[in-house]
């Protein structure tokens, strides 16, 4: 907000406020000008959004509006609202998201859904294997009080920020922390009746074409899956899934969009899983693979 700073005086009301951020975030091609605007402003005063609408006529007072001109000026360099924020919305509930978590996207709810529906409402063990903020695993929780779920991550930091979110929603209690890379930190006989992972798939950040605000915020760990097609991390999951999913269990996985067919392939070359399925998301692009461990693989028996 910059452009602001010489302009913005007593007679600044949130409306005006408003009307010239939506305006400056729709010339800079900031994805909904006008939504982004409110968010952060709502924010600088310290209120809900609708009372931006039942106080247009409020005036900002001068650390507010220096709140807000410094929000402008973060979210013009690219850096996601999220991030801005503090937080990001999943399955209806906030979640706390720093630089050391991906920010959830709707797109995941779909692994979530596929993996509720296929469980049912029966008593299960589920773990979520690269939690970040916890929004899969706290989500999965929260919707089966009968479940117990572990959520793994590498990164202590992403794993601080989890333990928050599921602190905040009401399901510390059951579901645990474990530092792991991968699955590596597991026994053989810690039997899971589903394994669920939004592992990394991108298959190069600099020339996949992501927005600057996923390739220059986003962990970069979090998003690169390795290999060719970006399969790599996904790979080494399935071939450590053994270690701890039960014959009969469920191994969940998001993808990106192309990628389902050559991970139903990896799975059925595996020769441990039937029931191979893929599910679109909203925007019908095949976003889940989702398969039943109906034998253990001859090469891990």
């Amino acid at each position: 907000m910059t452009e602001a700073v010489a302009v913005v005086d007593d007679a600044w009301t949130v409306g005006r406020v408003l009307l010239w951020t939506a305006e400056r975030f729709g010339r800079a091609g900031v994805d909904a000008p006008r939504l982004t605007a409110e968010l952060l402003l709502a924010r600088a005063l310290g209120c809900e959004r609708i009372a931006l609408y039942t106080g247009f006529d409020r005036v900002p007072t001068g650390d507010e509006r220096a709140t807000m001109r410094g929000f402008v000026d973060r979210r013009l360099a690219h850096e996601p609202t999220a991030y801005i924020l503090g937080e990001r919305e999943f399955w209806s509930r906030p979640f706390e998201v720093t630089r050391d978590t991906l920010i959830p996207r709707p797109e995941t709810e779909t692994l979530v859904e596929a993996v509720l529906a296929r469980l049912g409402n029966e008593r299960a063990r589920v773990i979520d294997v690269g939690t970040g903020s916890g929004a899969i695993a706290v989500t999965l929780a929260a919707e089966r009080r009968a479940w117990r779920v572990v959520a793994s991550d590498i990164e202590r930091g992403a794993l601080r920020v989890a333990m928050r979110n599921a602190a905040r929603h009401g399901v510390g209690e059951r579901v645990m922390f474990i530092e792991s890379d991968l699955l590596t930190a597991f026994r053989h006989d810690a039997l899971f009746d589903a394994v669920v992972s939004n592992a990394p798939y991108v298959i190069d950040v600099e020339t996949a074409g992501l927005a600057p605000e996923v390739r220059d915020f986003e962990p970069r760990r979090a998003l690169v899956g390795g290999g060719p097609d970006g399969l790599d991390v996904i790979r080494g999951l399935i071939a450590e899934v053994w270690r701890v999913l039960r014959p009969g269990g469920v191994l969940a996985l998001e993808v990106g969009a192309g990628q389902a067919v050559g991970v139903s392939g990896i799975l059925s070359r595996s020769g441990g899983f039937c029931d191979v399925e893929a599910v679109g998301d909203f925007a019908g692009i095949e976003r889940v693979v989702i398969a039943r461990a109906c034998a253990t693989p001859l090469r891990q028996q």
